[in-house]
């Protein structure tokens, strides 16, 4: 069965979370559009961790997106899009991201655009071939 994962924004980390702690979902596929790589980095992250996990910053890291893809045993293939322009980009960190799927040996298809920025307009430009990635997946299991 192939199950795939879309998110944008912070929303990927907490989908992320919900497939690896509550669902431990077949997941192949996994993609973004701008999200925050490794919330125990940046202090959008730990202000979150702090206040719904506690201040204990030694259990963060089970539900850090970095941390939990360097440990996935299955091999995952992820798509993300990020505006070079951001102005959030030194919050959001793709480059942790990218360490930890080469770290995990995940392929991970980063890809970081001029003149974007944290806007709906980025999301709506990129927002097809998100779409594509998956159906690409879907129509090669259904063949």
């Amino acid at each position: 069965m192939e199950t795939l994962f879309f998110s944008f924004g912070l929303q990927f980390w907490g989908a992320k979370c919900v497939w690896e702690f509550s669902f431990r979902l077949k997941l192949r596929k996994e993609n973004a559009l701008f999200f925050i790589g490794s919330p125990t980095h940046v202090p959008w992250g730990q202000n979150i961790f702090q206040h719904y996990l506690g201040d204990d910053s030694g259990q963060w890291a089970e539900w850090d997106s970095c941390s939990l893809l360097t440990q996935a045993d299955q091999k995952l293939s992820l798509l993300i899009d990020q505006g070079k322009d951001d102005e959030f980009l030194h919050q959001l960190r793709p480059d942790l991201l990218e360490k930890a799927a080469q770290t995990g040996g995940h392929r991970l298809t980063l890809r970081q655009h001029e003149g974007y920025d944290h806007s709906y307009y980025f999301v709506s430009s990129f927002l097809e071939d998100h779409f594509d990635f998956h159906g690409a997946a879907l129509f090669k299991k259904a063949e």
